[in-house]
């Protein structure tokens, strides 16, 4: 009688826990998946790939230029020598 007691009582035991768990991972979930995050999340993302974007031609104009100088160096160009290539600006400091 006792051993059947035990596991009784141990499934009851599984089976609120195994409640109680699902209830709160459910309303985590609905929590995450609200209208207004994300929205936030997906704004977060989009800021986080124009900036890379922003520092790729940032990057890419600064090897452009620096690559013109080299060229116009090897060339003979005097305005090579003269003075070194102009950064481009950034658009917004970090």
């Amino acid at each position: 009688m006792l051993k059947r007691l035990r596991w009784f009582t141990l499934g009851a035991l599984s089976g609120i826990a195994g409640t109680l768990w699902a209830l709160a991972y459910g309303r985590s979930r609905v929590r995450e998946l609200a209208p207004a995050n994300v929205a936030g999340e997906l704004a977060a993302r989009a800021r986080a790939r124009l900036d890379d974007a922003r520092d790729a031609l940032f990057e890419g104009r600064l090897a452009m230029r620096e690559r013109e100088a080299e060229l116009r160096a090897e060339l003979g160009h005097e305005r090579a020598a003269a003075a070194p290539p102009a950064l481009p600006a950034r658009s917004s400091p970090r």
